[in-house]
């Protein structure tokens, strides 16, 4: 009698952009993984051009799906939720390791407990959640304030926004989400989850025994189609959080701080296509030349 194949237990879902070297890397430590039987590895690949698209050619049993061109983050997560049969769904950066034994711990700690929405592995900061002045700290520099050091030697740690850490949630969470908004292009979905959790009453927990390895960071695509997503991902993050006129007053603000940085002739050329991607709603999501 044949049998019924079952759901695994976790998927392991990686975006991947023109990041082979590091991909590699990250499904190799994928495969000792502990009950690497219960796990499901989905890859989306971003349009690269690097050979990342082709990873399932070394790694046959990944199911690897493939973007005709650079879509956002945003979109090719909705990809891959859309595709995992996991009951847990890890989103895991293309740039992590982790250890054989890191999955199983966050499995286990995330259900054994009702009241935890998600769960990370080690990351030594975290952040609080995203209001007006960090979201605009952030969008003209790229890198975001207010950095909180975690307690390594703790057993958990509850957190309100990690960003980059491999974060363990339900998949039916995801799915009551309806995904991630497809409004936000590059950045915004780690945003949304980690609110949607908080402010669901539910917590966030960073486990440092959950060990991972991050030594060759992927360097940021940035630009000012980016630097104008980051902008308008931080609008729509501030919609749903304080309402419709918090959104326009943001996108004003930086459209109109870009304006003065024209007039002073900073740096004309990248502050007029920044200011075009405002002005017209741009995002990294597909749509861009």
């Amino acid at each position: 009698m044949e049998e019924t194949p079952t759901s695994p237990r976790v998927t392991a879902l990686t975006v991947s952009r023109n990041s082979a070297d590091a991909l590699r890397r990250c499904l190799a430590a994928l495969q000792t993984v502990t009950a690497r039987e219960t796990l499901e590895i989905v890859v989306v690949d971003n349009g690269s051009q690097d050979g990342s698209q082709t990873m399932d050619s070394e790694f046959p049993e990944i199911h690897m799906m493939r973007l005709p061109k650079n879509f956002g983050t945003t979109k090719a997560l909705n990809a891959g939720i859309r595709t995992a049969r996991g009951e847990y769904v890890l989103l895991l950066p293309a740039d992590v390791e982790v250890k054989p034994d890191t999955i199983e711990i966050l499995a286990a700690r995330l259900e054994s407990h009702e009241d935890v929405g998600a769960v990370c592995a080690y990351v030594e900061q975290s952040y609080p959640l995203p209001s007006k002045q960090t979201l605009a700290e952030f969008w003209k520099s790229g890198e975001f304030p207010g950095a909180r050091q975690v307690d390594a030697s703790a057993d958990a740690v509850a957190v309100d926004f990690v960003i980059g850490a491999p974060m363990l949630v339900r998949r039916s969470l995801l799915i009551g989400m309806n995904c991630f908004d497809a409004q936000f292009g590059e950045f915004g979905p780690d945003a949304e989850l980690c609110f949607r959790i908080r402010n669901g009453a539910k917590k966030i927990l960073v486990i440092p025994a959950a060990q991972v390895n991050c030594a060759a960071k992927l360097e940021r695509e940035d630009g000012p189609l980016y630097s104008a997503d980051r902008a308008l991902g931080g609008a729509i993050y501030l919609g749903k959080r304080e309402g419709f006129g918090a959104a326009l007053g943001f996108r004003l603000a930086a459209i109109f701080h870009v304006l003065g940085r024209i007039l002073t002739f900073q740096s004309v050329g990248y502050d007029f296509q920044l200011l075009m991607a405002l002005v017209n709603g741009q995002k990294i999501d597909g749509t861009h030349v």
